[in-house]
Formats: structure tokens, sequence, C-alpha cells
């Protein structure tokens, strides 16, 4: 087993022995979409130069200072301070997510808007939390996408705040929240 060159199995890549020279690799076309030896850029979060400002925390702290703005908001961010009191639930990212995943203050969000149709909590009396989240969630994604029209990457998901992973609720803050910035005047 020492000395033997390994091959590639997965399809669509290529495989390089140890007698492989460097002035070989430079030309070959790779699985990761080089051409002539260059790689290409490709938009993702991967590929961006580090900003502060563009951490997830600098981004749920600005985000927080604009909800400050919403009428009707104070009884969202009185919770958000509690929890981001709490060492067990504490942060600006941790509170604002597990705020959103109540899913209602979407609905302060948009009605705040002055939409031709306010939405309501229509959740089914004794619905548990989560039901009522994911339907408050649900209304607020069908109506924004009815009433105000954004544009199609402007758009998420309930799994994208309900879920477990950080991507999602980057996903929410930056393209959810943005384009009711205009409307806010945040």
């Amino acid at each position: 087993m020492g000395n033997a060159p390994r091959d590639s199995k997965l399809s669509g890549s290529t495989a390089f022995d140890s007698s492989t020279s460097l002035s070989s690799l430079s030309t070959a076309k790779t699985a990761v979409g080089s051409t002539n030896g260059q790689v290409m850029a490709t938009s993702n979060i991967i590929n961006q130069k580090a900003d502060a400002s563009r951490s997830l925390y600098q981004i749920c702290v600005a985000l927080k200072q604009r909800l400050a703005q919403v009428p009707g908001f104070e009884v969202y961010l009185q919770q958000m301070e509690e929890w981001a009191a709490d060492m067990d639930e504490g942060g600006p990212v941790e509170s604002l997510w597990k705020l959103l995943r109540t899913g209602v203050p979407f609905i302060t969000i948009f009605n705040c808007l002055q939409p031709e149709k306010p939405l309501k909590d229509t959740a089914p009396e004794g619905s548990d939390a989560t039901k009522r989240a994911k339907i408050a969630i649900l209304s607020f994604v069908g109506a924004t996408g009815t009433q105000l029209k954004p544009p199609p990457p402007n758009q998420f998901i309930i799994n994208d705040v309900m879920g477990k992973d950080t991507t999602g609720l980057l996903k929410v803050c930056e393209c959810a929240c943005p384009k009711l910035q205009p409307q806010l005047r945040l």
C-alpha cells in the first residue's frame, strides 16, 4: 500500500498521482470551475473580504436598532433584552433569532408598512407556539411576495427562520428586512 497512486472515484474530478508535475497542475481543468489554470471567483460568503460590519453579530445589532423604530415593536425589544441578559439565551444574535422564531413580530413589521391588506395572527385557537410561529412567518412571506413584490432572490422560507443554521438567519436579516427598509425609512 506504501507508494501506490491514489485515484479519485468522484465523477467530474481530476485525479493526480505522485508523478503529476506542478506545471501540469497549473494548466489542468479541475472540478472547481477553473479555466486555463485560473480559478473562477464565485459569489459566496467564503470568497468575500472580511469586514467587521458584515459579521452576523453586527448585522443583528444593526437590525435591532432599525426594529426599535418600528411602531409597536417595543414589547418585542423588551423581550429581546430579557433574553439577551440571560446567560443561556444571551447575545444579540440569539435573542433576535429567538424573537423571529416566534413569528408574530413579522406581522407587526409588515403592518407598520400600512399595506392594503394588513396581516392578522390567524393561528387556530389552542395552537402550539411552533405552529403559530410557522403560520405567522408563512403569512408574512406570502404577503410580502404578493403586496410588496420583492425581487426573487429577496425571499426566505420558514426553515430559514426556524432552522438551526445561522445561514438561514443571515438570509432572513439580509433578504427580508432590507426589502422593508425603504418603506420603513430605516
